[in-house]
């Protein structure tokens, strides 16, 4: 069974939060980690313009990666 977790980021000054992506626990696989790609609204798109940076150096809209921990 999956576990999953809505990844929110809020910004310090404004404190409107974004839901920036979704993390998915696997027993199999480990930890999969995929930024929200749709446009709605206090999504990443806008996160980004207020602020937000990716846990990567790769741009958030193109990235969605496997680990085996956190």
């Amino acid at each position: 069974m999956n576990q999953v977790l809505w990844l929110v980021w809020q910004n310090l000054e404004t404190r409107s939060k974004y839901h920036v992506g979704t993390l998915i626990h696997s027993e199999e696989n480990g930890y999969y980690i995929e930024y929200y790609k749709g446009h709605k609204s206090r999504g990443l798109h806008e996160a980004i313009e207020a602020g937000f940076t990716c846990l990567t150096a790769r741009p958030c809209v193109l990235c969605s990666f496997l680990v085996s921990r956190l």
